[in-house]
């Protein structure tokens, strides 16, 4: 039974839906997509085959969800994942990716109507605001979108296995491959999303850690400027929440004033 009520709307509407329909559902927390699917597959009368987007992908969006489809029955609607990951990054080369992602929605949106099942793209809500701003000849096509955030007592607890991966590779932070890195930084962003509105001071210090994560990311990347606002603010929250004397605190000091001296 899927408790979430956009979510119980969109199994009803993927029932209904006949031919091509784009939807789009916003969830920032990734970690939690395979029990989402489970539960909509249990309520949808129709069947839901997944598509991950591979990270080194290039080419024609249409032509490969095309290619993966082929043999799928017509009911069969398609969930696609990983598309956010393609649009993140602020060097050259991620907004020149970005760019062509986008503009190729845009151009190519008659080609998914020939896919005729229902197509669902599962964002985070940064990805959602570029589409919707730079791809939105193929953003009004869209029959609906749907949001999940987690419950308010389940939020800190799926927010922090989202990051559990993240922390086992943060010790090797410089030695990530740069798309690699990019991912993270849209993952990261999410979640920082999902904190909009901390509640606890647990919340407080998850976000503070988020934003501290981000920063080294950029950090690692050389990106100064875009590192030292996410470690100031981590750092006023830790000093609020821990007080100044407290070693976390202290250790996010120390990154903001290495960054600082960059």
């Amino acid at each position: 039974m899927i408790e979430n009520t956009e979510l119980q709307e969109l199994a009803h509407a993927l029932g209904l839906g006949e031919g091509f329909v784009l939807h789009f559902v916003v969830c920032n927390t990734p970690v939690i997509y395979p029990k989402l699917l489970e539960s909509l597959q249990a309520a949808c009368s129709v069947p839901i085959y997944p598509l991950t987007l591979p990270r080194d992908w290039e080419g024609l969006l249409d032509v490969w969800v095309a290619e993966q489809v082929r043999d799928l029955p017509k009911e069969a609607v398609i969930f696609l994942y990983g598309l956010a990951d393609m649009l993140v990054g602020r060097d050259e080369a991620s907004c020149l990716k970005r760019h062509h992602i986008l503009q190729q929605l845009n151009w190519q949106r008659n080609a998914y109507q020939r896919l005729q099942r229902g197509l669902v793209i599962w964002v985070r809500t940064d990805a959602m605001r570029l589409i919707a701003l730079y791809a939105s000849d193929f953003y009004d096509w869209r029959t609906g979108v749907f949001e999940y955030h987690p419950p308010q007592e389940q939020r800190h607890e799926i927010i922090q296995q989202s990051v559990v991966s993240f922390d086992r590779e943060w010790t090797a932070l410089y030695g990530l491959p740069l798309a690699e890195k990019r991912r993270w930084l849209g993952v990261l962003q999410g979640l920082i999303d999902e904190l909009v509105h901390v509640e606890t001071s647990d919340e407080q210090q998850m976000l503070a850690k988020l934003l501290n994560d981000q920063g080294g990311l950029y950090y690692s990347l050389g990106e100064y400027e875009k590192a030292l606002p996410l470690l100031k603010e981590a750092l006023a929250i830790l000093v609020k929440v821990l007080g100044e004397k407290h070693p976390t605190t202290q250790i996010v000091k120390r990154n903001y004033e290495n960054c600082q001296n960059q």
